[in-house]
């Protein structure tokens, strides 16, 4: 699971935050099997100002 969608915030407005659609994020949440796309995953890096490589360290630790 991607941390930053365990802070609260609204599945919408995280979605608006990172450049995704909501149906994304909905998916991402309660999909156990969902593939997120690389490029859904940069998306919200970018949004993050991080990088690939640091967000699979995150989501490692």
């Amino acid at each position: 699971m991607i941390p930053w969608l365990q802070e609260g915030k609204s599945q919408n407005s995280f979605a608006k935050n990172h450049g995704v659609e909501e149906s994304t994020i909905r998916k991402i949440k309660s999909e156990e099997t969902y593939r997120i796309p690389v490029e859904t995953l940069f998306k919200i890096c970018e949004a993050r100002k991080i990088s690939l490589s640091d967000f699979f360290k995150l989501i490692n630790e």
